[in-house]
């Protein structure tokens, strides 16, 4: 949220199984405005109410979410091959577009892969590699790698999940 004299403001993003406007309506007795759907909301506060707001808000999630809904999923279109990138992947990819939450993104898998050259890091929180499987290379950029870091500069083979970018 950001301040902007006596209001805040601010946007919510949810966990896949979880209405985050339902949980902001149960709310609504302390906010100025919002809207939104299951997904995504954006509201408007006192800044005098952000913390009740928050406490209220909190009670609200944790009588709705159960421990499953946070855990992180990730949908796999399927595996591939590096070997089987090519223009005319990247072509398909790019006529589905665009992407969001009706239209998700196609997320790809590859197992045995290592990273050719070490990484180099970059902006917030990403790094970039060259990723290496039977002997073709690509360039690929990870975010929020410090948990993975380790597994990336092994030298071992790994398996990595990930989307096509031009």
């Amino acid at each position: 949220m950001s301040r902007n004299g006596g209001l805040a403001r601010g946007s919510a993003r949810c966990v896949h199984n979880f209405d985050i406007f339902s949980a902001l309506k149960e709310c609504k007795g302390l906010l100025v405005e919002f809207g939104g759907h299951k997904h995504a909301a954006g509201l408007s506060i006192e800044v005098k109410d952000v913390d009740n707001f928050r406490e209220k808000f909190n009670d609200v999630v944790k009588t709705k979410i159960n421990k499953e809904d946070v855990i992180p999923e990730l949908f796999i279109e399927s595996e591939i091959k590096f070997t089987d990138l090519s223009p005319s992947l990247f072509d398909v990819v790019e006529k589905i577009a665009p992407f969001g939450l009706s239209n998700v993104k196609p997320i790809f898998y590859s197992q045995n892969v290592v990273s050719a050259n070490g990484y180099r890091s970059f902006g917030n929180n990403k790094i970039k590699f060259r990723a290496m499987q039977d002997n073709f290379v690509i360039d690929a950029i990870y975010q929020n790698y410090k948990p993975k870091i380790d597994i990336i500069q092994s030298g071992k083979p790994f398996n990595i999940a990930f989307s096509l970018d031009t």
